[in-house]
């Protein structure tokens, strides 16, 4: 039976005599007391009912993990471990070791990985490339895609391995991936790319270069996932001492300004500027397909500002890169997904 104190007070819509309320009120009182001496083990479980114990309470988890928590030491350290992998250009023994290096990692963190083995014409006939693949689900509907390529310009040297083209970028990509994996999504789906083939032999054209991504995108297309992306995030060359990242013309304006506004709440805002110029690069594939892309990426990796006289040559070195900088990329790379991943597809389009 269950007691209302206004039934009490309130019969009829008259009130009641005060002795009779104070009797009322006594019995009441009487009655509960009685009621905890012979039920203890119900009364707790009402209590608990009521007012669960303070260790229960489910609090809403963060989409992303705090920035701060991503290390540029460990970083550093995942692009050391994988480049002692050596010379990884598209369609060679190094690339395929690379690929199954990169797989193994996200098998380490416990991010299920696939290899998208295939084979695409080439300048030098058809070649195989391997695009490796590792996914955390989230509960909506949408897929946010952190992008690098892995291989390595080929006929620069013998034992050339690309620290920053593109050593940095796959370093940090992993380390993401390990730390990403620690925090369960609670918006988009995040989809790690790394990508075969974005290196060309002789020139940039449909059938040099770019490989692994064009295979990608058309994937996505054709399996009606790429109207479920809210944004792909490339990183490229990320790892330069002298860090001067420039977000090319052919970026999504709303990431760019997204990146900018992620730069300021990070106090890294100076490391971060436009590029006047376009630039061919992993996300072009995308952004043809309609997916919103930015290119992350620091084309000013040389001995002065300006030369970029590092790129694709012997100087292309791990003495050049700092886990400084992987740090600061990273960083800004979650407040980026802290701040886009419970959004809409679509939101981003600059249309």
């Amino acid at each position: 039976m269950t007691l209302s104190l206004k039934w009490i007070i309130r019969q009829s819509g008259k009130t009641q005599p005060r002795s009779m309320l104070v009797f009322s009120l006594l019995l009441i009182i009487t009655v509960i007391i009685s009621f905890i001496i012979a039920f203890p083990e119900e009364t707790t479980a009402i209590v608990k009912k009521i007012k669960p114990d303070k260790p229960s309470q489910q609090l809403p988890s963060s989409p992303m993990p705090d920035p701060g928590k991503l290390d540029g030491l460990k970083a550093f350290e995942e692009m050391s471990k994988f480049l002692t992998v050596g010379p990884r250009p598209a369609g060679t023994e190094g690339a395929k070791s690379a690929a199954k290096y990169i797989a193994g990692r996200l098998k380490d963190f416990g991010i299920e990985p696939i290899i998208d083995e295939f084979s695409d014409q080439t300048p030098e006939g058809r070649k195989t490339f391997r695009n490796v693949l590792g996914e955390l689900q989230g509960p909506k509907d949408s897929v946010i895609i952190l992008l690098s390529h892995y291989d390595t310009k080929s006929g620069i040297s013998a034992d050339f391995n690309g620290a920053n083209d593109s050593g940095s970028s796959t370093g940090l990509l992993l380390e993401l991936a390990r730390l990403l994996k620690q925090t369960k999504p609670s918006g988009a789906t995040i989809l790690f790319a790394f990508l075969d083939g974005e290196e060309c032999l002789k020139e940039y054209s449909p059938a040099d270069g770019l490989h692994g991504s064009r295979r990608l995108a058309r994937t996505l297309v054709q399996n009606a996932r790429a109207q479920k992306v809210i944004a792909v995030i490339l990183m490229d060359m990320i790892g330069d001492a002298n860090l001067n990242v420039g977000i090319p013309r052919n970026s999504s304006r709303q990431l760019t300004s997204i990146l900018f506004d992620s730069a300021r709440e990070e106090n890294v805002r100076l490391k971060f500027s436009m590029n006047n110029n376009y630039v061919l690069d992993d996300h072009v594939p995308f952004l043809q397909a309609g997916m919103p892309s930015i290119d992350i990426i620091d084309f000013d990796y040389g001995s002065e500002s300006g030369r970029n006289d590092y790129w694709h040559t012997t100087k292309d070195t791990i003495d050049k890169i700092t886990a400084d900088s992987l740090q600061t990329v990273g960083r800004v790379v979650i407040r980026m997904l802290n701040r886009i991943s419970n959004m809409n597809p679509g939101s981003m389009s600059d249309k």
